[in-house]
């Protein structure tokens, strides 16, 4: 708790927001693990995101649409997220979780901030750029550690970390998109439960059409 207090009174933020973004980091991870966990990569990731259409449709119905002007940043939020469910599906079919998450979120916040202040303008103090840094190394060397890269093989762990490293670009582009978006939306969790109604949908289908069960199916119906 001592720890966490003036980074809080630092930043201006209060404890339930504190809370609520660790119980997220939480549930970030823990999904992350079953995704790495399950046999199939590409079906695990596809499936776990589509159950956010489910939560997000009751959602929106109660607390209405976000404002029509964030729609653009929606829809390239949802395309950018298809290219961050490719490369989170490779990272995890060639590396270790212990060596592609850290370097997939380690790498992120960084970007994020060079991102905002190159695109929208945001300006962060030194001691703000001094955590980052100090949080990202942290998180980093968790990845690249000597144990870490000496897991498997030496030409997988290399696919394992492009596949991460791209991600960790896409992440940072689709935050940096989705902070602007939910400032235009004029409501935040309007935006988040919009985003979370279409995002995985284009990843589940892409996943589906690739599965051996359904090609047969899309030939037969192409002949008849």
């Amino acid at each position: 708790m001592n720890t966490v207090a003036p980074v809080v009174l630092a930043a201006g933020l209060t404890a339930p927001i504190v809370l609520a973004v660790l119980f997220g980091a939480l549930l970030h991870a823990s999904w992350n693990a079953l995704i790495k966990s399950g046999r199939d990569k590409q079906l695990d990731t596809a499936l776990i995101h589509s159950l956010g259409f489910f939560l997000a449709l009751p959602m929106l119905l109660y607390i209405g649409l976000p404002s029509a002007t964030s729609w653009p940043y929606i829809a390239t939020s949802t395309g950018i997220h298809l290219g961050y469910y490719i490369a989170l599906a490779g990272a995890y079919r060639h590396g270790d979780l212990g060596l592609t998450y850290p370097v997939m979120r380690g790498s992120a916040p960084l970007l994020v901030a060079l991102g905002s202040f190159t695109f929208i303008g945001e300006r962060l103090s030194l001691v703000a750029w001094i955590g980052i840094a100090v949080v990202c190394a942290g998180v980093l060397t968790l990845g690249l550690s000597r144990s870490a890269l000496h897991v498997g093989d030496e030409s997988q762990r290399r696919k394992a970390l492009t596949f991460a490293l791209c991600n960790a670009a896409i992440i940072a582009l689709y935050t940096v998109v989705d902070g602007i978006g939910v400032r235009a939306s004029g409501n935040a969790l309007a935006y988040v439960a919009a985003l979370f109604l279409f995002d995985g949908i284009p990843y589940l289908l892409l996943v589906m059409w690739q599965r051996p069960l359904v090609m047969p199916m899309v030939n037969m119906m192409k002949k008849l």
